[in-house]
């Protein structure tokens, strides 16, 4: 994917991302929400490199793109914590990128943490991390 044009967004998802993607291991079973566009996918891929990345979901699919905000997907985040399933992003068949999106059918494993991600025209960037308590 070409990251050319993305560094502001990159410098965003870094700042706003600084603490909780260090509590958010990808190889201890959590995953990202996100409500996806192609500069997001490539600042993610960025901030990633090719480690390890969690699995990653977005609402925007099955809900539209007013309704994959804010409450609604901080309740299904939580939701997915409870039930121990990642939903799958829905209509996506084939990803612009690496990252490991949900796709076809949902991921039933334990899942510890989850960030919601929300970043948003207009300049908004904020997070949100969820954790089952042991």
């Amino acid at each position: 994917m070409n990251y050319s044009g993305c560094q502001e967004k990159c410098d965003k998802i870094s700042l706003t991302h600084k603490t909780p993607f260090h509590i958010l291991n990808p190889r201890k079973s959590n995953f990202l929400s996100i409500n996806p566009d192609a500069m997001e996918e490539a600042a993610y891929e960025h901030f990633f490199g090719g480690g390890a990345k969690p699995l990653i979901t977005s609402l925007k699919g099955a809900t539209g793109k007013n309704f994959a905000s804010g409450g609604i997907r901080a309740a299904a985040l939580a939701l997915s914590l409870r039930e121990g399933i990642v939903p799958p992003v829905v209509g996506l068949k084939e990803p612009r990128c690496s990252l490991p999106f949900v796709i076809g059918a949902s991921v039933n494993q334990p899942v510890r943490r989850g960030l919601l991600s929300g970043i948003s025209f207009g300049g908004i960037c904020a997070c949100m991390v969820f954790e089952v308590n042991p």
